[in-house]
């Protein structure tokens, strides 16, 4: 167990073949990958098959994160222009064959890189063949 301030890092962790289903209005986000940075790290996290279905932000590849892979997701925002959202420093991460459907979003699948003042952006992020079946466009 830890307690305030207490560090660890974690290895080798998967989250596979999930259902979140989180539609509370302004409230209902989906899965942060990551740690506060007083948390240490998360290294070679896998992300796959899951189902997320939320009001806010479906997936956040977050701080203190490295060499994961986010691949075949199914994943639904109703507020969030982006379902998966690269925020903060997350780093040699792999985003792959994620799908959005049903969003009212006719932006890709995953976001751009968006840091607030005084954070990093992620870095060396592979994004490819995400796919918004709702606009008919990928990234």
């Amino acid at each position: 167990a830890t307690s305030g301030g207490t560090s660890f890092d974690q290895y080798n962790t998967v989250l596979a073949h999930t259902k979140t289903y989180n539609p509370l209005a302004d409230y209902g986000s989906g899965v942060l990958l990551g740690h506060p940075e007083h948390r240490g790290w998360n290294f070679n996290m896998k992300m796959f098959e899951n189902l997320v279905d939320t009001d806010l932000t479906t997936i956040e590849p977050n701080f203190q994160l490295s060499q994961y892979q986010v691949y075949n997701n199914m994943v639904r925002t109703v507020q969030k222009d982006y379902p998966i959202h690269l925020w903060r420093k997350s780093e040699n991460g792999m985003i792959i064959g994620n799908s959005a459907f049903d969003t009212t979003s006719t932006k890709n699948v995953v976001s751009p890189y968006s840091s607030p003042t005084g954070w990093d952006d992620p870095e060396n992020i592979f994004k490819d063949n995400n796919l918004n079946l709702q606009a008919s466009i990928g990234n």
